[in-house]
């Protein structure tokens, strides 16, 4: 899967990589972590493997539907 978002950080510097956990809203599991990167547009990219059992529930979902997912972001300079 990937994924791609964009950020508002406020006055703070730009961030340029966060730890992301992708979490089912059904069972509040969590899906997969990465690393998602900044790109020179502002954008915020990250892959991940899913499980064969989510990607097959996740067919059914077409580009303009919400997925039942939420992403975590954590900021890296934290887990120094």
């Amino acid at each position: 899967m990937r994924i791609s978002f964009q950020c508002e950080t406020g006055s703070e510097p730009d961030v340029q990589m966060f730890e992301t956990t992708l979490v089912s809203e059904v069972t509040s599991k969590p899906l997969f972590c990465a690393l998602a990167a900044r790109s020179l547009d502002g954008e915020y990219h990250l892959s991940g493997m899913l499980s064969d059992d989510v990607a097959k529930d996740l067919d059914r979902f077409e580009v303009i539907h919400r997925i039942p997912f939420r992403l975590i972001l954590g900021s890296l300079a934290n887990l120094t």
